[in-house]
């Protein structure tokens, strides 16, 4: 093999090398945009409980027999979904209530992402 053939090749192999360490370090600093929605989709769980809780606990103060529990709780939904609806979010909530404790159970739905979650208040 001549000098100039064995530069040329050499030259190639360096050239793809360098290409392939770049590309594989740069790699780690790309954005993953599915992580990020999934990370600003969870930053609704907590609000959503503390609404629904908030709305258990304002209910029973003005009506301590748990009159007005269940009509309380059906706009509180309501108003979350409506919202939620907003920003492409599905929200589907069920409750069970044995005054003055529910368990609550919602879904946060969206085109690449899920969550369930249960609690109970008191």
């Amino acid at each position: 093999m001549q000098k100039g053939q064995f530069f040329i090749i050499s030259a190639a192999i360096i050239v793809s090398a360098l290409f392939l360490i770049t590309e594989y370090i740069l790699s780690y600093g790309k954005v993953e945009l599915m992580q990020l929605e999934e990370l600003n989709q969870l930053n609704y769980i907590q609000p959503i409980k503390d609404s629904l809780k908030n709305t258990v606990k304002a209910s029973l103060q003005n009506s301590p027999d748990c009159a007005r529990l269940e009509a309380d709780l059906q706009e509180a939904e309501s108003f979350l979904k409506k919202e939620l609806i907003k920003r492409a979010l599905v929200l589907d909530i069920r409750h069970s209530t044995a005054c003055p404790k529910v368990n609550f159970e919602f879904n946060l739905t969206s085109q690449n992402f899920f969550s369930s979650t249960k609690f109970e208040y008191p």
